[in-house]
């Protein structure tokens, strides 16, 4: 018998509030919401899936190398979260 597990370890978004210092967010699937400052957000970038390379949401990385990703499916605004935080953490950043 032979198989395989692929598991992401990017996780999606279905919850979020912001300030002008902080993210809060909730995973889909975990209990726990998590608090992340703006200052710890390394790049947020368009998420591209499937062949087509539409744009179906947002990447954040942070600096110690974890990841979410904010999914338009799941959160109708997406594309607004993922520009807000482009330019917020920019500008904690100094960018």
């Amino acid at each position: 018998m032979f198989g395989f597990f692929f598991r992401s370890k990017v996780q999606k978004i279905v919850e979020f509030t912001c300030d002008e210092g902080s993210f809060r967010f909730q995973k889909l699937g975990k209990a726990q919401p998590e608090t992340r400052a703006l200052s710890e957000i390394a790049k947020v970038e368009d998420w591209h899936t499937g062949k087509s390379g539409q744009v179906t949401g947002s990447w954040v990385g942070f600096r110690d190398g974890a990841e979410v990703t904010v999914g338009f499916d799941l959160m109708p605004d997406g594309r607004a979260l993922g520009n807000w935080l482009r330019a917020h953490s920019q500008h904690v950043q100094g960018g």
